[in-house]
């Protein structure tokens, strides 16, 4: 009987201004078997990560500096269109997120969501999403 090759990792690349939130966020997705390969800082090292590695998965801070998580969305899908891209924020305003998903974001977790929250929308982003005025999803 042959058995099946593990499935390879899912490929990560983390986009977050904070250096805190980058650190912890790839100790997290490695644990749960993922490969970060890559952490930056702002929207232009992103697209640039983007460009030179083809991640499958790109979780993106809305509120970055030199280029936000909604321009950098845009750009690493019109260089990589089948990477998805989540959003992770602290940002619960709707607007900011609706244009995210405007711009292409396949999922969204918020920052206080948890670590289930943040790997389910890594591991099976949709793009179906119902997000509040008030800037709650559900």
């Amino acid at each position: 009987m042959r058995r099946r090759a593990p499935p390879d990792p899912i490929r990560v690349v983390i986009s977050d201004d904070h250096e805190l939130v980058r650190i912890a966020l790839s100790a997290v997705l490695t644990t749960a078997g993922m490969s970060v390969v890559e952490t930056c800082s702002n929207g232009v090292e992103t697209v640039a990560a983007v460009a030179r590695l083809r991640p499958d998965v790109v979780v993106m801070d809305l509120s970055m500096p030199l280029m936000d998580g909604i321009e950098a969305t845009r750009k690493v899908l019109a260089i990589e269109p089948d990477t998805r891209v989540v959003i992770l924020t602290a940002t619960r305003d709707g607007p900011s997120i609706d244009a995210a998903f405007a711009a292409g974001a396949a999922a969204l977790a918020f920052k206080d969501d948890g670590t289930e929250a943040v790997l389910a929308a890594i591991r099976g982003p949709t793009k179906n999403h119902d997000v509040k005025g008030d800037g709650k999803h559900t």
